[in-house]
């Protein structure tokens, strides 16, 4: 069966099962409902309306009583119209009664023959209370009415307990009934959920198998892994042709790459001419790698004649490349040499012309030293001048200071005077202070005669200073003159060390050159040696190209 076939098949039994469930419930809960209905029309209805007549009966009991024992007439007769009305009220309830009583109707018939008897009695009664005869009505009520009426009670009260009996029959079969649903309904849930069980696990047991089976293939597929993806399911249904469908490529895949295999294994053995065995299998997509190999192969063959082609004219090529790399190797041999005499010359030159730039550059270090040591010397005596116009400052005014000293002698000279003046015209009270005028006025000229002394030499320091001071502005112009032709002499210096140091550079320069050249002439004779020897082998592998190619089927 089909897979749509089984699950229709399986949700039909199981909607089956659970509409006759459902059914059978309903069914049962209409015969439930059935009961309900004839318990209410028929038992429930005749006892209500047997109870009902009783309490009519009984009030039109009370009503002819009280009618009987009324103290005047209107109110006899209202009793009478009230007994009239529950008796009327109760023979409405017979007609219900036979209708809905499913018992004996005998009851019900002896029901209504009492009640003909009744009426007659009721009858009597009324046209004696009417007539004012209460005692003889009273004595028919008590003797005939009421007898009839408890006869009518006692049959009604049967026919009541008689529809109790079966009211409680149809309690019970409903019960049973309710029971019934219950166990049909529960035994085909039970049963529908078993089925449903039952059904998906098959369903879910054919469907896994297969689809176990197909994804394992597919991920052999995917691997790779052809000769290992196998499916052994059969089966029409749609799992069955898929698997059929999987199966069919997997061959399919074998047979391609089989094909491949053996073209390609072909053209590796040298066999360019190799067609495909299965040209029908490349169908679609597959064709463009029909093409692909056939635009390889033809690609390969003319690659492959080429190769051959060009083989043949590098083997013709390589024996003239041979001779001329030779003799080339011969020229660049003789050229080597004549570079490397000339490199050597270059290297003496270059020498001498490095000690020369070492000697202009001692040369210009020690001028530099010479220049500032007469720049120095040159400092030097400009401080002397300054110090020497200094001294002959401060010489001019220890002068003055000298010449105040000298004052200051003479006013003490002449206050000593005075003093002795003073201290003999005193007498013998001044001669303590004669003594001590007499020795300031000592005092005052041996200042005198040290600031004169003391003049004297600082006219001869002054004198000597400015003569010192001459001499080194003579002495300093000379050394100004000494460091303007140092500075030229630097600066000369400066510039052979500049132009030996040029001249250096430029050497080094062309000495480079020549060795890269002779770098080169070298590089070159070997390279034409080697092209020689390669031009050979060359030539020995040309052929032996040519007889590889030689073996290809194209």
């Amino acid at each position: 069966m089909k897979l749509k076939s089984r699950m229709l098949l399986s949700y039909a039994v199981i909607v089956v099962i659970c509409l006759t469930a459902s059914i059978t419930a309903l069914f049962m809960l209409n015969k439930i409902g059935n009961n309900m209905a004839s318990f209410y029309d028929n038992n429930y209805t005749v006892t209500v309306n047997v109870w009902l007549a009783r309490k009519e009966m009984q009030a039109a009991r009370a009503d002819i009583l009280s009618a009987i024992m009324a103290p005047d007439k209107n109110e006899a007769e209202n009793s009478i119209k009230e007994a009239s009305n529950s008796l009327g009220n109760m023979r409405k309830t017979f007609p219900v009664i036979r209708k809905s009583f499913k018992g004996d109707l005998a009851m019900v018939d002896q029901v209504d023959s009492l009640l003909q008897q009744a009426i007659v009695h009721r009858d009597q009664v009324f046209d004696l209370i009417e007539a004012g005869k209460r005692e003889e009505a009273y004595q028919i009520l008590e003797s005939s009415y009421v007898p009839i009426l408890d006869q009518m009670a006692d049959t009604l009260k049967a026919i009541a307990d008689v529809a109790g009996e079966n009211a409680l029959l149809m309690v019970k079969e409903g019960e049973r009934a309710q029971t019934t649903v219950i166990i049909i309904v529960s035994v085909v849930l039970v049963l529908s959920i078993m089925l449903a069980l039952l059904f998906g696990l098959y369903i879910i047991k054919s469907i896994r198998r297969p689809v176990k089976e197909i994804e394992d293939a597919a991920q052999k597929l995917a691997k790779g892994e052809l000769d290992g993806a196998l499916i052994t399911y059969t089966s029409k249904d749609e799992l069955g042709r898929l698997s059929n469908s999987i199966q069919d490529l997997i061959n399919y895949q074998k047979t391609i790459i089989e094909d491949i295999d053996y073209m390609l294994g072909s053209m590796s053995e040298g066999d360019f001419r190799v067609k495909s065995k299965v040209k029908d299998y490349y169908r679609g997509q597959y064709d463009r790698i029909l093409i692909s190999m056939r635009g390889l192969c033809g690609s390969l063959s003319s690659i492959l004649l080429q190769i051959n082609q060009s083989a043949k004219q590098v083997a013709d090529g390589s024996e003239q490349i041979s001779s001329g790399a030779q003799a080339l190797a011969l020229g660049a041999a003789e050229q080597a040499g004549s570079v490397e005499e000339l490199a050597a010359a270059v290297n003496n030159i270059s020498q001498h012309v490095k000690e020369t730039e070492e000697n202009a550059n001692d040369a210009r270090v020690q001028t530099d030293q010479a220049g500032a040591q007469v720049a120095t010397s040159n400092q030097q005596m400009q401080k002397m001048i300054l110090a020497m116009k200094e001294i002959s400052e401060k010489s001019n005014q220890i002068d003055k200071i000298i010449k105040t000293i000298e004052d200051i002698a003479f006013q003490t000279n002449i206050l000593a005077l005075n003093a002795s003046v003073e201290a003999a015209r005193v007498g013998e009270a001044g001669e303590g202070f004669a003594v001590v005028a007499k020795e300031i006025r000592n005092l005052a000229d041996r200042i005198s005669i040290a600031s004169k002394n003391t003049t004297t030499l600082i006219k001869e320091t002054v004198a000597a200073v400015d003569k010192g001071k001459t001499v080194a502005h003579t002495t300093a112009e000379a050394l100004a003159d000494v460091v303007e032709s140092t500075k030229q002499v630097v600066r000369t210096v400066d510039m052979i060390a500049s132009a030996t140091q040029y001249q250096s550079e430029s050497i080094s320069h062309i000495t480079d050159e020549v060795e890269q050249i002779s770098n080169v002439v070298q590089n070159n004779s070997a390279t034409s040696e080697e092209l020689a020897a390669a031009s050979e082998d060359l030539s020995s592998q040309a052929q032996v190209l040519e007889k590889l190619v030689s073996q290809f089927k194209i």
